[in-house]
């Protein structure tokens, strides 16, 4: 990569993330923010004509980038999605399962400044 025009980008690869069963653990958690900038860096690459770096592909971040087309909640602070559906990966009776969130939505005029302006 640093023989392109993005030889000052560096980015860590992470690797794969493994399969894990829920039988073995079975907690997970998420943040309410999104990241989406793994997808806005790879179409930079690829309009500029290049590959984007490995480390730089985020799946998540591929899917969060996308409207998901969940209903906002409401009366709550937000709502829970769930589908699930037979899983390709291990014996018969493994399932994927997609959980999402969605908050309310809030007017632009309603929301504090992320910074205090001093």
């Amino acid at each position: 990569m640093n023989d392109t025009a993005y030889g000052a980008t560096f980015f860590e690869n992470s690797g794969v993330s493994p399969f894990i069963d829920t039988e073995d653990d079975r907690l997970s958690t998420f943040a309410m923010d999104v990241d989406t900038a793994s997808y806005t860096i790879a179409r930079r690459f690829f309009n500029d004509g290049h590959l984007p770096n490995p480390g730089s592909v985020l799946i998540e971040e591929f899917i969060n980038y996308f409207e998901q087309g969940y209903e906002p909640p409401e009366d709550e602070a937000f709502a829970i999605h769930m589908e699930a559906a037979p899983s390709q990966f291990g014996p018969e009776k493994y399932w994927l399962m997609r959980v999402g969130r969605r908050g309310q939505e809030i007017d632009d005029r309603g929301r504090n400044d992320a910074f205090p302006r001093f």
